[in-house]
């Protein structure tokens, strides 16, 4: 998001990381059993494309995962929003096996202006699909299928829904900024989407998610001040839908995906997920 405090340069989202609130951890070991699998089927002379969309200051999770496998080599483009963070980004260490470093300050819910005429073999979203609409991941999901290449791969590491809560429907604006909109797309560019049976609620589900992310983050000693954003984050944009309403989306557009878990007894399991996707 756009100069939001959270991912500011005095954000705590470094503080999220270390901790490993949001199973960054588990993410990279995961990510490296799936790369196994379809990294095998990649020539080595090769080098690898990766995008990463809205990759942050602090893209570690798809660059350990890529790390781990130094025989090949890769390409690697970031995109953001926030100028703080590509800043940021720009003094990360990135592992030696990736050869070439593009990192745009730029819309990842918009992708073709900026990249229309070029192809990736692994597209790695971490920590950005739950901002969006399901009209809004429509969208995104036909944009990734024209920049992915055949035999390529989507990774979304990402708080979803649990199935069993309804989805609450992202409002318009900040309810504590009506000036500030929340459209990731104008919604002149959105497209005509089907009737995918998402069943609304008014109520809020949310409050369990919140109030398991904060003893977290308390037990990690996080300062009143870390309380504060991440609570004002979560209440103002965290909207997500479910991992079965997400791959409906993606199924649209001739996507097979898997949903999977992470191997862990904390209670905020149930919220995070890693999904794969790929061209039927």
């Amino acid at each position: 998001m756009k100069n939001e405090e959270l991912f500011s340069k005095n954000g705590f989202y470094k503080f999220v990381v270390q901790t490993n609130m949001m199973f960054h951890n588990e993410t990279k070991q995961l990510g490296i059993s799936i790369l196994k699998k379809w990294i095998n089927k990649q020539p080595i002379n090769h080098p690898i494309r990766v995008l990463d969309l809205a990759c942050g200051g602090l893209p570690i999770c798809i660059t350990n995962i890529i790390s781990y496998f130094d025989q090949y080599e890769f390409e690697y483009t970031g995109i953001d929003i926030n100028p703080d963070q590509i800043k940021l980004a720009e003094s990360y260490n990135f592992p030696k096996n990736i050869i070439k470093i593009n990192l745009k300050e730029d819309n990842a819910w918009d992708l073709l202006p900026q990249l229309q005429n070029e192809s990736f073999d692994i597209i790695f979203s971490g920590m950005n699909f739950h901002h969006g609409t399901p009209e809004e991941l429509y969208f995104v999901a036909n944009q990734l299928k024209q920049i992915l290449n055949s035999d390529g791969l989507i990774l979304s590491h990402d708080l979803y829904r649990p199935n069993q809560y309804t989805y609450l429907r992202r409002p318009n604006t900040n309810p504590n900024n009506p000036s500030e909109s929340y459209e990731m797309i104008s919604k002149e560019k959105l497209l005509p989407i089907p009737n995918l049976n998402i069943k609304e609620t008014e109520n809020d589900w949310r409050k369990e998610l919140l109030q398991s992310l904060l003893n977290y983050l308390k037990e990690h000693n996080a300062t009143r001040s870390d309380l504060d954003q991440e609570y004002d984050h979560v209440f103002a944009r965290d909207y997500p839908v479910s991992t079965n309403e997400i791959s409906n989306i993606f199924k649209e557009h001739g996507f097979k995906s898997k949903t999977h878990t992470y191997d862990s007894n904390r209670i905020l399991k149930k919220y995070f997920n890693l999904i794969e996707f790929w061209n039927q």
